[in-house]
């Protein structure tokens, strides 16, 4: 019996089998898999507004339209480090990664690159700022 990640392995691939995930699929992921591309010091940066709850019309677009990200806050007056709604959405995803306060950071995998997104106040009030790197973490 496996242990340790090899039985998390085992577990995740006997959970997606049972969703119905083909075992060829599953197989292809793995042959796929490869260790993570080293570190590039180049950094993409995009200034973008944090709009009013349920109008977020202004994104920063990173890696061509790929990721799209957004910033709302509740009302007017309210404090983005705290309350600013986070949203990236991948093309390749359903569903958009949810956020909350600013600064806030996540990892995006993407093949066998790991992508370090931070969304942060801008120096510009009203303004947030993503950036997009492989060093570091996100």
């Amino acid at each position: 019996m496996p242990k340790g990640d090899l039985a998390q392995l085992f577990a995740l691939a006997r959970d997606r089998l049972a969703q119905s995930v083909p075992a060829d699929r599953l197989a292809q992921l793995l042959r796929e898999a490869a260790p993570v591309r080293p570190c590039d010091t180049r950094v993409v940066r995009k200034r973008f507004a944090i709009q009013p709850a349920g109008r977020p019309e202004e994104a920063a677009s990173l890696l061509e339209g790929m990721i799209q990200v957004t910033a709302t806050i509740p009302t007017a007056g309210a404090d983005p480090a705290k309350t600013a709604a986070i949203s990236v959405t991948r093309a390749w995803a359903a569903e958009p990664l949810k956020l909350t306060g600013l600064p806030a950071k996540q990892d995006i995998f993407v093949n066998n690159v790991v992508l370090h997104l931070t969304v942060e106040a801008s120096d510009v009030a009203g303004y947030a700022s993503a950036s997009l790197s492989t060093c570091g973490k996100g």
